[in-house]
């Protein structure tokens, strides 16, 4: 068993002297940690420019199929929210998946080939793991609650 193994046998276990809950302190971030939020915090930031100024400058509606100036200055908004998404999901994929390799090779094909690679990959992860849930594999619960990491 790990040195960070956890395991809770009873509601009491949680509880710190006196019978007041413990409190624990929140993990430091990691180097890799930071520069995954700067990274999305870029990307959340150039998506809501650019729709929100596509907004401002070209009203969503009434719909304008017929000037091409709104429809140009939508597709290119639309392209900018594709790839906000679709980056915001490789990130999940990418550590989702046990070797790193693999995880490149469905990003590429993702933003290369989009949703349908994307749902590919939704197919895959419902198969082998027979679920999408996005949970720590390590971690089980068992019939009298108590939680074990292995």
């Amino acid at each position: 068993m790990n040195d960070d193994a956890i395991i809770i046998t009873s509601p009491t276990d949680a509880m710190g002297a006196m019978g007041r809950p413990t409190t624990t302190t929140a993990p430091t971030l990691t180097s890799a940690s930071r520069q995954g939020i700067l990274t999305y915090l870029i990307i959340f930031l150039v998506n809501t420019y650019v729709i929100l100024s596509t907004l401002h400058q070209y009203a969503l509606f009434p719909v304008q199929p017929n000037s091409l100036d709104w429809c140009y200055n939508w597709l290119i908004a639309s392209v900018f929210d594709y790839y906000g998404v679709c980056l915001c999901f490789c990130g999940v994929v990418f550590s989702s998946e046990p070797l790193w390799g693999r995880g490149i090779v469905w990003i590429i094909a993702m933003l290369t080939l989009g949703s349908p690679v994307c749902c590919l990959w939704v197919i895959v992860r419902i198969y082998t793991t027979r679920s999408l849930r996005l949970v720590d594999t390590t971690t089980n619960t068992n019939a009298a609650g108590s939680v074990r990491r292995e």
